[in-house]
C-alpha cells in the first residue's frame, strides 16, 4: 500500500477516473435525449407539413369542382340554368338533366377517406391532373402528373388517354378485366372504373 504524498495522489488519480466516467455517462445521457427531443419535434413538424398540404389539397379539389360546375360552355340556344347535383351518397341517383345534344358525364370518385361526385358536360375534353386551375378534377398523389390524363368523345363516344405515362400509372377496370391506359385512347363505357394513384373514378355516362 503506498503511505505519504503518494497515497494521497494515488486516491486523486483514482476519483479523478471516476468522475470522467460519471461525466461522460451523464454526457451522454444527455446527447440521447437531446436527440430524442429534437427527432419528436422534427416528426411533429413534418405531421403538421402534411396536414396543411393535405387541406391545401382538399381546398383546391373543391374549387376545381365548383368551377366545373359553374364554368359551362355558353350555348347559342337559350336554356333555362339547370343546377347541377353533387351528392356524396353515391347510392343515390342524380335527377340532372343533361342539355339536348350533349353528353353528361357523370364520375364518381372514391378516395380512402371520401367520395365525390362530378357532373360534367363532355364538349371537348375533360382533364385530371394535380395542377389546380388547368384540370377540371385535380387529383393529389406525389407521382400524378400536373396533367395526368383526359377525357375526351368523338361523336357520342367517349375515350381515355394518359398523357403522361412515364409519371404515373392509369389502369381501367371493367367487370373483372384490368388494362393500362398509355398514349393510345381506350373506349370508355358505363360502369367503368379508371384507377389514378390512390383514386377510384367511377364513370357513368348519362
Amino acid at each position: 500500500m503506498p503511505s505519504g504524498p503518494r497515497a494521497v495522489k494515488h486516491q486523486f488519480d483514482k476519483g479523478s477516473r471516476n468522475m470522467d466516467k460519471n461525466t461522460m455517462l451523464w454526457l451522454g445521457v444527455a446527447a440521447f435525449a437531446a436527440a430524442v427531443w429534437l427527432f419528436s419535434r422534427l416528426l411533429k413538424r413534418r405531421n403538421r407539413r402534411r396536414d396543411l398540404e393535405r387541406s391545401a389539397e382538399d381546398k383546391l379539389r373543391e374549387e376545381a369542382l365548383d368551377r366545373a360546375l359553374v364554368d359551362r360552355p355558353p350555348s347559342a340556344d337559350p336554356v333555362p340554368s339547370i343546377p347541377f347535383e353533387v351528392r356524396y351518397d353515391q347510392n343515390k341517383k342524380s335527377g340532372t338533366v343533361p342539355r339536348d345534344g350533349e353528353i353528361m358525364l357523370q364520375i364518381t370518385e372514391r378516395g380512402e377517406l371520401s367520395t365525390r361526385k362530378y357532373m360534367l358536360h363532355v364538349t371537348s375534353r375533360i382533364t385530371l391532373g394535380s395542377r389546380a386551375g388547368e384540370n377540371d378534377i385535380v387529383v393529389s398523389g406525389r407521382r400524378i402528373a400536373p396533367r395526368q390524363c383526359e377525357i375526351f368523345h368523338i361523336g357520342r363516344e367517349l375515350f381515355v388517354k394518359n398523357l403522361a405515362p412515364t409519371k404515373a400509372q392509369v389502369l381501367l377496370n371493367r367487370g373483372r378485366r384490368r388494362l393500362t391506359v398509355g398514349a393510345e385512347a381506350v373506349q370508355l363505357r358505363s360502369g367503368d372504373e379508371l384507377l389514378i394513384g390512390a383514386f377510384v373514378y367511377e364513370i357513368t355516362i348519362l
